[in-house]
């Protein structure tokens, strides 16, 4: 039994293979709902002793069928007035044990239930759950969710008819995941909850609901509070999203949630307009606003935005991990200070994993003692363990055609192949997309360089296609569902162990295979000690086919542009700046690296650098590089807004090259 130790001493409900319920922080009575269990299973409550609930019979089955009107989904009739004040669990069997610790442990076990959506109409090309003009089309689940069904029904939750009409109507959805079924009652309690749980296991609906709920509890039930009219100036919940892909679908799913609650629902990211942005939150604020945190501080920043989250009811965070991997501590530190204090809303964060920058932030943004939901235990890599994984080793000058060769032998050996590569940082996924259309090889391409509609199209595409390559930063790392991935190849290092489990995790869904492979240079091997326990097998490619494949690069790179050779070799000091200890080299020693990659990328002379980024790289006064004018520079000093700023920035996150900036 997993404990999640923080210094926040928050209590634990914890799932991992049989469902285990341990000290549930969820008082009954604040949620108003008389909980329905099995034989010799009690209630838990904070107000008085734990009392004993007469036994129900044997559960029901859950039902596959769309409900009639004036019908559950449970099978049994009902009225609004028995869907908010009765909560009942058919189709769960329980029993009460005690663990080591003699604790109490409620065990639940239960068929998979949720009703897949069949139409055969149905357009996939914009999402999993809608398109770019937010079409409420049904929503699809992630295929990885089905292995994380419960029995639990959304028909027996406390939720409005509402909401329930959404999910049976307008999404097809019947039954929780283990996260929706653990982590929705306490929301409810409106306490502040952590939820540790993976991507692909629904728990964008798990913080959807609760919140939805409260903002209805609140707009029914106002007396005395500020009129409808001004009540829409308001936005009730705030959801951060770290990447621009996962905000539209929260945004989406959340338009589908609300369809007859009739709340406003709006996401503001980088790659967008942001005037276009500012008119539409102007003209129709929005009762729930997704957010990335670069573009989000940008409009609160401008005055607009800040009184209408006066009253902030609820706040989000999804995926803080990465938030924080991504270098995005700052922005967050900027928007606490600026939101209504953490005592006056409720504050959910959802994370996958937990390091200690992860644990800071909730000490910073929760209020004491919150429910810790942990749908993760111990089994993080179990995922990753099944994908048959490889690595190769080359020198620096034979990455590239290492590469192609890679790929060429998976197309031959995969007739269905889609293939996700990641490289380091966004440059460097552009150099070598470039690199790859001029040698007449079709790839799509995804990263922060790119404007919100490219790596929109570029996801469909993807994820519609039967054969595909895409090149991809660390955007697509997580978060976004891609069926059918057969390889997935990562260049380069690894930001650390758990990002490189989660870009592997992005083969083998849904119980298929899938293989993944990592490419590193010599001077980066040592990081394969770092994936110990993992089965990582050591591959040698002919000498024959990298010699081959070489002829193929050398003939490209001509065609290549300087600005994108100049941007990459930026690129690349700036993140290999950050690795020093791992590769073992200095700071001379690393000038000169990167002077030979530019070499080898085929320019004619050592790109320049801007002094402040220079300094900004703690490279000053090394060896070998070139210092650009104050009036030029040769395309990769200044860069864009998004990160571009030597790559760190308005994140200001470590310096990585351009790989990590707003969203």
């Amino acid at each position: 039994m997993l404990v999640l130790k923080s210094s926040l001493g928050a209590r634990l409900v914890h799932f991992r293979g049989a469902h285990k319920f341990r000290r549930l922080s969820v008082d009954p009575t604040q949620l108003k709902a008389s909980a329905t269990m099995n034989e010799g299973q009690t209630v838990p409550s904070r107000r008085g002793p734990q009392q004993q609930v007469e036994p129900q019979g044997q559960p029901k089955q859950a039902r596959r069928h769309r409900p009639r009107n004036g019908q559950s989904r449970s099978g049994g009739t009902h009225t609004a007035g028995d869907e908010q004040n009765e909560w009942t669990a058919p189709g769960v069997n329980g029993q009460i044990s005690r663990g080591s610790s003699g604790q109490r442990q409620a065990q639940f076990q239960g068929p998979s239930q949720r009703r897949a959506h069949t139409d055969p109409r149905r357009d996939l090309g914009a999402g999993p759950s809608g398109g770019m003009n937010g079409s409420l089309r049904p929503a699809q689940p992630s295929s990885t969710t089905q292995s994380h069904m419960t029995s639990t029904l959304f028909a027996t939750m406390p939720i409005s008819p509402l909401t329930k009409r959404a999910l049976a109507e307008v999404m097809q959805y019947e039954a929780c995941t283990d996260v929706q079924a653990a982590a929705i009652p306490a929301a409810l309690a409106h306490q502040d909850v952590i939820c540790k749980a993976r991507t692909g296991t629904g728990k964008t609906l798990a913080y959807l609901i609760p919140a939805i709920e409260q903002m209805l509890r609140s707009r029914d039930g106002a007396a005395g509070g500020a009129n409808p009219s001004q009540r829409r100036k308001q936005i009730s919940t705030l959801i951060i999203s770290p990447a621009r892909e996962l905000a539209m679908q929260i945004n989406t799913e959340a338009k589908q949630l609300t369809k007859f609650s009739n709340f406003r629902c709006q996401a503001i990211m980088g790659g967008t307009n942001m005037n276009s942005e500012q008119r539409l939150l102007e003209r129709e604020t929005p009762d729930i606003l997704t957010a990335t945190p670069g573009r989000l501080l940008d409009h609160l920043q401008n005055a607009h935005l800040l009184p209408c989250l006066s009253s902030l009811q609820v706040l989000i965070f999804d995926e803080a991990d990465r938030l924080l991997d991504m270098g995005f501590r700052p922005d967050i530190d900027k928007l606490l200070r600026l939101l209504p204090p953490k005592t006056s809303r409720q504050t959910v964060l959802f994370s996958a994993t937990f390091p200690a920058n992860t644990k800071e932030l909730c000490d910073f943004a929760l209020r004491p003692n919150p429910v810790i939901v942990d749908c993760v235990g111990e089994d993080t890599e179990q995922t990753a363990k099944r994908v048959q994984q490889s690595f190769v080793v080359a020198p620096l000058e034979h990455q590239m055609p290492t590469l192609l060769t890679m790929l060429q032998q998976h197309m031959q050996q995969e007739p269905d192949y889609k293939v996700l590569v990641f490289f380091t940082t966004a440059n460097l996924t552009a150099l070598h997309a470039e690199l790859f259309q001029a040698m007449q090889i079709e790839v799509l391409e995804i990263h922060s360089r790119k404007s919100q509609p490219q790596r929109q199209r570029a996801a469909d595409a993807f994820r519609t296609a039967r054969q595909a390559i895409m090149f991809t930063s660390d955007v697509s790392a997580r978060g976004v569902d891609y069926p059918d991935v057969s390889l997935v190849i990562q260049v380069g290092l690894a930001s650390d162990r758990d990002q490189y489990i989660h870009r592997v995790g992005r083969t083998a869904r849904a119980g298929k295979t899938g293989q993944a492979a990592l490419l590193l240079t010599d001077f980066e091997e040592a990081f394969v000690s770092r994936l110990h326990g993992l089965p990582l097998q050591r591959r040698q490619l002919s000498g024959s086919d990298i010699q081959a494949a070489q002829q193929h690069i050398q003939q490209a790179l001509p065609r290549i542009s300087p600005v994108t050779k100049s941007k990459a070799y930026q690129a690349w000091l700036g993140f290999y700046k950050g690795s020093m200890k791992l590769i073992r080299k200095d700071a001379a020693q690393l000038v000169e690296l990167a002077n030979t990659y530019s070499a080898i990328m085929g320019c004619s002379s050592v790109p320049s650098l801007e002094a402040k980024t220079v300094g900004k790289m703690g490279l000053k006064g090394v060896p070998g590089l070139v210092i650009a004018p104050r009036d030029a520079s040769s395309g990769g000093g200044q860069g864009s807004r998004g990160g571009g700023r030597g790559g760190r920035g308005r994140s200001g996150g470590s310096f990585r090259g351009g790989g990590r900036g707003r969203s």
